[in-house]
């Protein structure tokens, strides 16, 4: 007898629970629960630039500014991604790349980060 109370320990002891939880639900079926007011005070949320070690904006792309830029016979019209720029040209892109470089240059940029994409349009 003993052995099987003790393998049903688990099952004995959730129906005591339940016994307790079923006798608290009678005790308070009737009760009035005083109504409290609650009134939700808005608190503003102040966002702070996060400190992170990924690259800014400008950092990856800084001649977004400059953007469109036009020369003789071809356009940069814009980012493909960071550090990569869309040349729309119909010249020699050999003489194309040389003005982009001077371009960069002149916006103190260095001309081996930037991976020009050509295509013609």
């Amino acid at each position: 007898m003993i052995k099987e109370l003790y393998r049903l320990r688990l099952v004995i002891i959730l129906a005591f629970v339940a016994v307790l939880m079923g006798l608290t639900r009678l005790k308070y079926k009737n009760y009035q629960w005083p109504e409290i007011q609650q009134t939700i005070i808005p608190t503003p949320i102040i966002v702070e630039p996060s400190v992170t070690s990924a690259p800014q904006n400008e950092e990856i792309y800084p001649l977004i500014d400059s953007l469109p830029y036009q020369g003789k016979n071809f356009v940069v019209d814009s980012y493909d991604g960071p550090l990569t720029l869309n040349v729309v040209t119909t010249g020699n892109i050999k003489m194309v790349t040389k003005e982009i470089y001077k371009w960069m240059e002149e916006n103190k940029v260095a001309t081996e980060s930037h991976k020009l994409i050509f295509s013609d349009k």
